[in-house]
C-alpha cells in the first residue's frame, strides 16, 4: 500500500565525508469529555442538553452510511470542499452563497436551546487505508470570531457516538490518531457544529496534514579532515503553514541541534570517516520530516550515490 506521506525524495549527491588525514575519500485540544467545554462554546453532544428534540437532529453514528471500499486513498480523497457537505443527512443552518465555501449561519442563544439554531453540516470522506497523521485542518474565508464556538464531531465507530473536540486558533485540530474514527471500508464522518451568532464561511477540510518536504544540499561532500562543511535546506517546502525550525544531526548519532531559521547551518568535521548527516524540518501546525544522507565508504575515493529517505510523522 502506499504512504501519501512518507514521500521519498531522491538526491544524486553523497554526503560522503571520507575524511581522511591525507586522502581524499511540533498545544492543541484532545477529545473533550461531557462537562469540559472550554472558553465560551458548550459541547454540542455529550453536555446535558436540555432538549431532547434538538439532540436527535444530529444523526447517530450507527445510522450514517456505509461505502466500503477497497484498496488505498488518494491526495483528494482527504480534501473537502466546504459546499461538499452530504446533503442526505441533516443540516441546519447552512447555504453555499459562494462556491466552493459554505457559509454557516447560527443563532445560538446558550445551552438551554441544546442545538436548536445552532448552525450545523455533516461531512463524509472515504479512505480505505487511512496512515497520516491524526491533524485536521479547517480552513475559513475569515478567522472566526471567536473559533471555539465551533465544533468538530468524529464519528467514533467503536463507541457509537459522535466524539467532540473544540476548534482552536488557526483551525488546527490534533486529534492524537484518526484511525479510530474510520469504519474497516474507510468511511470517515465529521460534523462541525457551529454556536454563537457569527456567520462563518467554510472553505475546505483537510485530513492528515502533510508534514514538510524536505530539499537540502551540503558542500563540500568529501574532504580532508578537518573539514567545514556547509548545509542548505532553505528550499524546504511546510507545505501547510510555515515552517518553524530546523534541527541539525551532523554526525548522524541521533542528537539534533537547532540551527538557524532560514536553514543554514555549519559543521566542522575534526576527525576521519564516513558520518550520515540528518535534517529535521518542522513546521507551525506540529508534522515534521527528517531527512538523511546515507553514505557508503569506497576505497577507490569515487563518489557514491545515495537516495535522502525522507521519514514524515508528527511532533509527539
Amino acid at each position: 500500500m502506499r504512504s501519501p506521506v512518507n514521500n521519498i525524495c531522491r538526491f544524486a549527491a553523497a554526503l560522503y565525508l571520507g575524511l581522511m588525514a591525507a586522502s581524499c575519500s511540533g498545544n492543541t485540544q484532545p477529545g473533550l469529555e461531557a462537562g469540559s467545554a472550554q472558553h465560551t462554546g458548550t459541547l454540542p453532544a455529550e453536555a446535558p442538553i436540555a432538549s431532547p428534540a434538538a439532540l436527535s437532529a444530529l444523526p447517530s453514528v450507527a445510522s450514517l452510511p456505509l461505502s466500503p471500499r477497497e484498496g488505498s486513498y488518494v491526495e483528494a480523497d482527504l480534501i473537502r470542499t466546504g459546499e461538499q457537505y452530504d446533503q442526505s443527512l441533516p443540516n441546519a443552518r447552512v447555504q453555499v452563497f459562494s462556491a466552493p465555501e459554505l457559509n454557516f449561519m447560527p443563532n445560538w442563544q446558550g445551552e438551554s436551546n441544546g442545538l436548536q439554531s445552532t448552525a450545523f453540516a455533516v461531512y463524509h470522506f472515504n479512505a480505505p487505508g487511512y496512515d497520516r497523521n491524526g491533524q485536521v485542518y479547517l480552513d475559513w474565508a475569515q478567522n472566526p470570531l471567536d473559533p471555539y464556538l465551533i465544533w468538530i464531531g468524529l464519528s467514533d465507530w467503536q463507541k457509537g457516538q459522535w466524539k467532540w473536540f473544540q476548534h482552536q486558533p488557526g483551525g488546527y485540530i490534533d486529534t492524537g490518531d484518526l484511525t479510530p474514527f474510520f469504519s474497516p471500508g474507510g468511511d470517515f464522518y465529521m460534523t462541525i457544529v457551529a454556536e454563537g451568532f457569527f456567520q462563518v464561511d467554510l472553505q475546505e477540510i483537510r485530513l492528515g496534514l502533510p508534514a514538510p518536504i524536505i530539499q537540502w544540499q551540503a558542500s563540500p561532500t568529501i574532504g580532508t579532515a578537518p573539514l567545514l562543511v556547509s548545509f542548505d535546506a532553505s528550499q524546504s517546502l511546510p507545505p501547510l503553514g510555515l515552517i518553524e525550525k530546523y534541527e541539525w544531526d551532523p554526525e548522524g548519532d541521533g542528537s539534533f541541534v537547532e540551527g538557524d531559521i532560514n536553514g543554514l547551518f555549519e559543521f566542522t568535521y575534526q576527525d576521519a570517516g564516513v558520518f550520515d548527516a540528518a535534517v529535521k524540518v518542522t513546521n507551525t501546525v506540529g508534522s515534521y520530516s527528517v531527512a538523511s544522507f546515507p553514505s557508503q565508504y569506497t576505497r577507490t575515493g569515487c563518489t557514491p550515490l545515495a537516495a535522502a529517505a525522507l521519514t514524515n510523522s508528527r511532533r509527539p
